[in-house]
């Protein structure tokens, strides 16, 4: 069924009535196999444009484009739709948390359960290291487009969770580790020259830490509220909350390197998540409106220097938003019943 039009009036220099189907320019099925429902899988954009999948559902077979997959796999595909691999895998688990890519095509995933196993595959996919992370299923996790590795380790001693971060090669030597102690690190971002943003939860607070590529020794730390939801390496970052007056809006707000606010906006929306940076600045995110029906969802659009709204546009229905460069975005989800896959979509 077509789902509801999007006003052109609302659409700067639109001159005709959209749907949100007319901005899909591709899809490929990722699906439970003989289901509309969507399976297990995880993806990132590697630096060349080449889209990474680690495939893989615990309770079904997989349908990917025309193949039928049973166990884990990875996959590439071409910035134009074209799956250019498929290869089985040996998972230590059926869950992939995290995916990522350098610029040479080597992948580095984070594969979860009550622990979490890091593997490394060269561009062959094909499996180059491994080692365990430790308790936990989701533990933080940066890749360099040079292929330099930061990951966040978990063990526990007496009853208590002891962190370290680990900055490895691309081959999964270490090159140093550093004891943080009894705390959370909720994201971890690799700057241009190599040093390690972290950002940390702990007795004493949430902050920004800056480590040095070279011996990963602290450099600075900046207090900061909350954890962000996207990180810039240069130390930026941005936040997702909701007004403190208690209304119900979200706000979207840029912190500069050295904490400054740079800018904050009020959305009035239930909620808005996942907000990614595409590679003109912008920044997209994706939002939902309580309706009758229930929630409608659109995507947003918004300038990354300034924060003032560039277009906003309804989505089919709710799809993870992974990547988007000045043209296009990219999600996997539900694009519209039965089709359940990976898509690219003009940008409006």
């Amino acid at each position: 069924m077509r789902q509801a039009l999007v006003l052109c009036m609302f659409l700067a220099g639109c001159d005709r009535w959209q749907t949100c189907e007319d901005l899909i320019d591709w899809n490929i099925p990722v699906s439970r196999d003989g289901s509309d429902e969507g399976a297990d899988a995880h993806v990132t954009r590697a630096p060349d444009g080449t889209i990474v999948l680690a495939i893989s559902d615990p309770f079904s077979a997989v349908q990917f484009g025309d193949r039928r997959l049973q166990g884990a796999h990875l996959a590439k595909v071409s910035t134009d739709g074209v799956i250019e691999q498929v290869v089985p895998v040996s998972a230590p688990s059926q869950y992939a948390s995290i995916v990522r890519a350098d610029a040479l095509g080597n992948v580095v995933i984070a594969w979860g359960g009550s622990a979490t196993t890091v593997i490394g595959y060269g561009a062959d996919l094909q499996q180059r290291w491994s080692r365990v992370a430790g308790q936990g299923s989701r533990l933080p996790l940066d890749v360099a487009p040079s292929g330099q590795i930061a990951l966040a380790t978990t063990t526990v001693d007496a009853g208590q969770a002891m962190v370290s971060l680990l900055n490895l090669d691309p081959d999964g030597q270490t090159r140093w580790e550093r004891l943080v102690g009894n705390e959370s690190i909720f994201i971890l971002q690799i700057a241009d020259n190599g040093d390690v943003f972290s950002f940390n939860g702990g007795p004493g607070g949430m902050r920004r830490t800056r480590h040095a590529a070279s011996d990963g020794a602290v450099l600075e730390q900046l207090a900061i509220s909350t954890p962000p939801q996207l990180t810039l390496p240069d130390g930026g970052f941005f936040q997702v909350g909701y007004n403190p007056d208690g209304s119900a809006s979200a706000l979207l707000t840029r912190f500069a390197s050295d904490g400054r606010e740079m800018w904050s906006r009020t959305r009035d929306v239930r909620a808005l998540v996942n907000p990614i940076l595409t590679t003109s600045g912008d920044v997209v995110a994706q939002t939902s409106y309580e309706a009758i029906s229930g929630p409608t969802y659109r995507l947003l659009v918004v300038d990354g220097e300034t924060g003032e709204d560039r277009n906003e546009v309804s989505m089919c229905t709710y799809q993870s938003i992974f990547a988007a460069d000045a043209e296009h975005y990219f999600g996997l989800g539900l694009i519209g019943s039965p089709s359940i896959g990976l898509a690219r979509f003009a940008m409006p």
